[in-house]
């Protein structure tokens, strides 16, 4: 075989070259994504009626002011262009706020609606909570911190977001006596899963799986596939310990349960917590539970 040959009578500088051309169009590729990007976000910004869009400003400005179009040019157009988009952005949002706010106390009379909170967005409308992520033109409907609906940013269906909201829960609810029984035996559960006794504490969360499977019927239990058990809510949960709190049912039967206040680091992250309102905007963040003999 000459030198510099392979089988197939390819060369080596051949098999460099073409390592070279796929590597040039690779680097060339990425180079153009960004002008590819701003030409598609262009695209959609110039459509009927796209300026008149938070959520289509907010998906395609960014596109437009991050490329680099000095090379064409086209610099200070595309400065002028991206600062327009900011400057309608801003005011676009200020609408959309102030008219949802105001809707809301129009059409929520006899409501209690109070703004909460700026960044993020949040009004009380009593006893649920409403995020408003208005550049996104949602509404996340909230009970103790938790997210039960989710709907667009329109007062109407924000409102009517909190009465099926408020339905569902109660829906869902045991009465008090019940879900004391049904509490302690998904308690003594998570017990004999970790080795413990009774009056041991165990992370309030754990309770959340057995809860699940307790709601269906044992009957059905040998039948049921686990992955199709619906979770139990987090917020399901919080209302029932708010519910045995408003109920003075936290004594029964000569059992006491007692909740774990988190505190400091250990509300950091919010899935190993419950919050337990007191009032429609207080409450307290639980990370244990257990039941003691009186």
């Amino acid at each position: 075989m000459p030198p510099g040959e392979h089988l197939g009578g390819v060369t080596e500088q051949e098999i460099g070259l073409g390592e070279a051309i796929a590597a040039l169009r690779q680097d060339l590729k990425k180079r153009l994504a960004p002008l590819n990007r701003a030409v598609r976000a262009l695209d959609a910004l110039a459509a009927n009626g796209a300026l008149d869009k938070l959520e289509v400003l907010d998906e395609h400005s960014a596109a437009v002011r991050d490329a680099d179009l000095t090379p064409f040019g086209l610099g200070e157009s595309q400065a002028a262009v991206a600062e327009q988009l900011v400057l309608l952005h801003d005011r676009l949002k200020t609408r959309a706020r102030v008219a949802v706010l105001s809707d809301l106390t129009r059409l929520g009379a006899g409501i209690e609606i109070t703004q909460l909170t700026e960044h993020p967005l949040t009004v009380l409308i009593s006893p649920m909570v409403a995020e408003l992520d208005v550049s996104a033109g949602r509404a996340h409907i909230l009970y103790a911190r938790e997210m039960v609906d989710d709907v667009d940013l329109d007062a109407r269906l924000i409102l009517e977001s909190r009465e099926k909201a408020m339905a569902h829960i109660r829906q869902l609810a045991a009465d008090s006596v019940d879900f004391f029984d049904t509490a302690l035996r998904a308690y003594r559960t998570v017990l004999v899963a970790r080795g413990l006794g009774l009056g041991d504490r165990i992370d309030i969360v754990d309770m959340l799986a057995p809860l699940a499977l307790l709601r269906a019927d044992v009957s059905v239990w040998r039948k049921t596939n686990l992955q199709k058990v619906a979770p139990y809510p987090r917020y399901l949960l919080a209302f029932q310990l708010q519910k045995l709190q408003r109920d003075g049912l936290l004594v029964k039967d000569g059992l006491r349960i007692e909740l774990g206040t988190a505190t400091g680091g250990s509300t950091r992250n919010k899935q190993d917590v419950i919050f337990v309102p007191t009032s429609p905007t207080e409450g307290q963040y639980y990370l244990s539970v257990r039941f003691l003999a009186q």
